[in-house]
């Protein structure tokens, strides 16, 4: 008798923000994110899905060619089993050195316009056409920066929390 109602307790305790994601799918933390939505707010949700993506993508780069299942096993055994909070401090970091890369790889172009620039036998309409990509190349970075330094300080204010979002 103990024992069932400790299962029946256990079985509708209250939904934490601590609780460890059970999740061995899209579906499965669908489902937990659905229990668990009174207590998390559509910023929350989100970061938790970009964090997700994350992992998707480390996966995909470091294991290319895996079957959808295989897939899903990989990237939800980063997941399953942790806190938000962990899953969030896991995958940050990555966020951070893919803007960090995506940054890099702007350099080149940006060179490459800074030569187009330099050059006095361009048309007018091709000074145009230059000046236009550098504004546009150098908006994109600033906008890159911009997210780098925001995914920076979210980093800092989540190692700072110790285990709350």
């Amino acid at each position: 008798m103990l024992l069932i109602g400790a299962l029946l307790v256990s079985g509708c305790s209250k939904p934490s923000r601590d609780d460890k994601i059970t999740a061995r799918d899209d579906a499965g933390l669908a489902l937990w994110l659905s229990k668990h939505s009174a207590i998390f707010t559509p910023e929350d949700i989100k970061e938790i899905n970009t964090s997700r993506q994350q992992i998707r993508y480390k996966v995909m780069q470091s294991r290319p060619g895996l079957m959808s299942g295989e897939f899903a096993t990989a990237v939800y055994s980063e997941i399953d089993g942790r806190s938000v909070h962990e899953l969030l401090l896991a995958t940050y970091p990555l966020q951070i050195e893919r803007m960090k890369t995506e940054l890099l790889n702007y350099q080149p172009q940006l060179e490459r316009f800074q030569g187009y620039q330099q050059n006095t036998q361009l048309t007018d309409e091709q000074k145009e056409t230059v000046a236009a990509g550098l504004e546009k190349l150098h908006r994109l970075m600033r906008e890159h920066q911009e997210e780098l330094a925001r995914l920076n300080k979210r980093l800092s204010e989540l190692e700072r929390q110790g285990g709350k979002i």
